[in-house]
């Protein structure tokens, strides 16, 4: 989460989130989606769709 800096050497800027809580926040927010579970439903997405590399000749 960004941070507003409390002391005189940061004159109230913004600290950008870390890569970690940036990538937390888009999960809990919904943005993108982690685990077995999603894993299970993208990959039954990319089959019926032919496989990754399209479908077999």
């Amino acid at each position: 989460m960004s941070r507003i800096g409390k002391n005189k050497k940061d004159k109230g800027q913004v600290t950008p989130p870390s890569e970690s809580e940036r990538i937390q926040g888009q999960i809990a927010r919904g943005e993108v989606r982690a685990g077995p579970e999603a894993a299970r439903e993208i990959a039954a997405k990319i089959e019926a769709k032919g496989g990754f590399w399209g479908p077999r000749q």
